[in-house]
């Protein structure tokens, strides 16, 4: 059986050195990361001037979902990121890529 710390040696083996997923925190942190894309979503949302109920029309969800995300109450699956992106004409990497920086920024 594989350890979780074996994963992450080689998840990150993988990836770039500044994605390494240990230089994300070394607890778990989904936490800080919902709470960062949280506020990138939150910030991507206002710049255009959408509201949270219109962000769930376009992105086909139900209307409490993207205050659950902006607080950090929810963390996104991938498809949620791509429905981020969508709905907010921006690319998901860049949703992703503000929260790393968001992350690094609060050293988490």
């Amino acid at each position: 059986m594989v350890s979780n710390k074996e994963v992450i040696v080689a998840m990150n083996a993988t990836l770039p050195n500044h994605y390494s997923l240990g230089s994300l925190g070394g607890r778990d942190g989904r936490g800080d990361v919902a709470r960062a894309f949280g506020s990138v979503l939150r910030a991507a949302r206002q710049e255009i001037g959408l509201s949270q109920e219109g962000l769930s029309e376009r992105m086909g969800c139900d209307p409490t979902y993207p205050s659950l995300l902006e607080r950090g109450l929810r963390a996104p699956s991938l498809w949620t990121v791509l429905r981020c992106g969508e709905a907010l004409n921006r690319v998901p990497e860049r949703l992703v890529a503000d929260t790393v920086a968001l992350l690094r920024k609060e050293g988490l």
